[in-house]
């Protein structure tokens, strides 16, 4: 078995096979990509075929992430993950639930008296995603806002990193920037988009002519890039 990040896709899984007769990619909602390959195919074949289908692999990511956790029922055996959270949930001979987010690991551990789909269960899993989601938007988007500022020569106020349900983001004012702990669930590049759009109000307050037409200095494909975001949703 072979891991390798890929910009924009993420963390690719090559497996070998014996009784594979050809390369094949599996995907499976909020899941690392699995790549199949015969047993005798070098690794470097299979990169270079992921490499080839990049843009099949981003459109199909899209279509299965969107939405996917709303109304999710989660179970003992979900392999469901953030970008660096895996859920891990167990019937345990306690009397309450408990959650526990650190070391990688999004823990909900329930009474064994109770069932899995029990809504307070099901709580408790969202709100362990959740706080995940959080620890993770603060460690990455105050950083790649900066990142980004600082590339286009923009200034901001301050930045707040919010659970909101309404907005992916948005810009004051006074140029405070506020940005979804949900964007952690989004391809870097519309995570991208999401910043540049908030960091282009900066300069143009309104969604005029004038803001697109900024906006399209900052992020060539702006148009684009915001009807593949009207397709996700931010609750769950």
């Amino acid at each position: 078995m072979k891991i390798e990040f890929f910009e924009q896709i993420g963390e690719v899984v090559f497996v070998k096979y014996k009784r594979s007769k050809n390369m094949r990619i599996l995907l499976k909602a909020n899941q690392r990509i699995k790549v199949t390959l015969p047993y005798r195919t070098n690794y470097q074949s299979a990169i270079d075929f992921v490499h080839q289908k990049k843009n099949w692999i981003l459109h199909h990511q899209s279509k299965l992430n969107n939405d996917t956790t709303k109304n999710q029922l989660f179970r003992t055996d979900s392999d469901y993950a953030t970008r660096e959270h895996r859920l891990i949930v167990r019937a345990k001979k306690r009397q309450s639930i408990q959650i526990s987010v650190e070391k990688g690991q999004i823990a909900i551990n329930y009474p064994e008296t109770i069932e899995v789909e029990n809504k307070q269960v099901q709580q408790a899993i969202r709100k362990g995603i959740t706080e995940a989601l959080r620890i993770e938007a603060r460690k990455y988007l105050p950083p790649r806002t900066l990142q980004l500022a600082k590339k286009h020569g923009l200034s901001f106020g301050k930045i707040f990193v919010k659970n909101v349900k309404t907005r992916w983001g948005s810009c004051s004012s006074v140029n405070n920037i506020n940005l979804n702990i949900h964007l952690m669930r989004l391809p870097d590049r519309l995570i991208d988009y999401v910043i540049l759009h908030e960091l282009a109000h900066t300069v143009e307050k309104n969604h005029s002519a004038s803001f697109w037409a900024f906006l399209e200095t900052l992020c060539t494909n702006a148009r684009q890039l915001d009807h593949e975001l009207k397709q996700h949703h931010i609750t769950y």
